[in-house]
């Protein structure tokens, strides 16, 4: 019987791994695809007839004619973190890793894109409505109106901050590192088109993402409830 269990188990448990696998796969996929996506439209803009030019900056590449470039020194104000003074109240407090706690203390309150000082360093969050704290691993950003704080975080998404960091044992960026980055600059109007369009898009990859997510846990519930049920003898070998 044991050898029974072991065989119908290496059976089943297979056909649901390679599920997953082909799961995970597309899930990567779609992630590699939301990033060039948005590489596309914040570079090259939404009209794929619109006269280019080079923008002289490697990473960028070409951009629409009307398009300028600016190190994000001149588009917003990067502004250090720093340690908590309680750990009372409703404040969201943000570190690299993301949420880090809650303090009664509130650091900055208005549209702002946090960037990672130290540990992840590549994973810009977004936060709107919302009033918040951070810690010493994490900058924040204050709009100086010449970008959607949106875009600028859809920028900072796709950016390759690789060549940047520094330090072995925690990856870093330093302020002045990043004051000096070039960014693509698209003029208002067409600011706001890429954000909604961007917005749109992302939330339909997002949402399919989210649902090969949920059914890879439930396979991998349903697999470990399969094991339990067969090596306990609740399911009959037949």
């Amino acid at each position: 019987i044991q050898q029974k269990i072991v065989e119908i188990l290496d059976k089943k448990c297979g056909q649901i791994d390679e599920i997953v696998r082909i799961e995970e796969n597309e899930i990567e996929k779609l992630k590699e695809y939301k990033t060039s996506l948005i590489t596309k439209v914040v570079t090259k803009g939404l009209d794929p007839n619109a006269k280019m030019k080079d923008s002289g900056i490697p990473w960028i590449g070409q951009i629409p004619d009307d398009w300028e470039v600016a190190k994000i020194k001149n588009v917003v104000e990067i502004c250090n973190g720093k340690e908590v003074v309680d750990n009372d109240g409703e404040v969201l407090v943000y570190g690299s890793g993301g949420i880090f706690g809650k303090t009664s203390k509130i650091m900055y309150d208005n549209e702002s894109v946090l960037l990672g000082r130290k540990g992840t360093v590549d994973r810009p969050i977004y936060l709107k409505d919302i009033k918040f704290w951070c810690i010493d691993t994490m900058f924040y950003t204050k709009s100086k109106n010449l970008i959607l704080m949106k875009l600028f975080y859809y920028i900072m998404f796709i950016f390759d901050y690789k060549p940047y960091i520094y330090g072995t044992a925690l990856p870093s960026m330093s302020q002045s590192i990043l004051n000096e980055i070039y960014i693509p600059l698209a003029k208002n109007v067409v600011q706001q088109q890429i954000v909604e369009y961007l917005d749109k898009r992302c939330e339909e990859i997002d949402n399919l993402i989210k649902i090969k997510q949920e059914k890879i846990e439930k396979l991998k519930e349903y697999k470990k409830s399969l094991i339990y049920q067969y090596v306990t003898g609740k399911k009959e070998v037949v």
